[in-house]
């Protein structure tokens, strides 16, 4: 049996479960934010299970860029841990997605819950990104489940020095596949990426963020991270809103994460 709260429907869209280590590092904050808001800009679920780490990050890059996302909790809908994701698991369940718990109101949440909740966060998506984690780690758990369920392991590579690494290098080296892009994802997923321009125009009409962009992009390309660095906004954001504004043929990705204005 399991527990709603919030939009159900949201569990019918192309979903990619997004998980990691709780103590992620900057790359790993980097990578999971540019993914998570890329994968929503396409119409993508986001899933994870709302733990420090990895799972906020998802979570909240989605949010950022208007997605839809669900959270597994490890107690009942009653019980959100950790504390300080109280007013995210509010905004997820209000804006479009839903919190899900195979564990009744009332149940607290429990160290030996995390690990058995993972199947439901692989089995409720259509693959699954596994960004960081250490060798011996529920972000492992989490994969074996996604293999038993016949989904796609995707991972990213991350330096060979660092033991967060240690959990993706690993699944790499047994089969999964490599996830260097969004896009890597979305042709698994089997998402048309031409869209209509004209149509995305209705749909998305220019905004003040676009010119913005746009204007920076005047006189030369430039990398996202000097995008964030000159707007100061956040990297899930201005990511995701490239990644609309490409759609719409507005700028072109030359590849490395650098735009130029079309």
């Amino acid at each position: 049996v399991l527990y709603y709260k919030g939009n159900r429907k949201s569990l019918n869209k192309n979903s990619v479960a997004i998980v990691g280590t709780r103590k992620m590092t900057s790359y790993g904050r980097e990578v999971t934010e540019k993914f998570s808001g890329e994968l929503s800009a396409y119409g993508v679920c986001i899933i994870s299970g709302l733990a420090r780490g990895v799972d906020t990050a998802a979570h909240k890059a989605c949010l950022d860029a208007g997605g839809t996302t669900v959270a597994v909790l490890a107690g009942g809908l009653d019980s959100i841990y950790p504390p300080e994701n109280k007013t995210l698991a509010k905004n997820i369940a209000e804006s479009g997605g839903c919190l899900i718990s195979e564990y009744p109101l009332g149940t607290s949440t429990l160290p030996v819950n995390f690990a058995v909740r993972n199947r439901i966060v692989s089995g409720l998506a259509d693959c699954v990104l596994v960004v960081e984690g250490a060798e011996k780690s529920g972000t492992l758990l989490t994969a074996t489940h996604a293999a038993e369920q016949g989904k796609t392991v995707f991972a990213i590579p991350g330096q060979i020095t660092s033991p967060l690494s240690s959990a993706p290098l690993f699944l790499l080296k047994n089969g999964a596949r490599m996830a260097t892009e969004a896009k890597d994802i979305l042709d698994e997923l089997d998402i048309q990426l031409k869209v209509d321009r004209e149509k995305m125009k209705k749909l998305s009409p220019d905004s003040p963020e676009e010119a913005e962009i746009l204007g920076f992009l005047e006189n030369e390309p430039l990398f996202l991270d000097e995008l964030v660095r000159i707007t100061g906004g956040k990297t899930s954001e201005i990511s995701a809103r490239l990644t609309i504004m490409e759609m719409k043929g507005l700028v072109k990705n030359l590849g490395g994460g650098k735009y130029k204005k079309i």
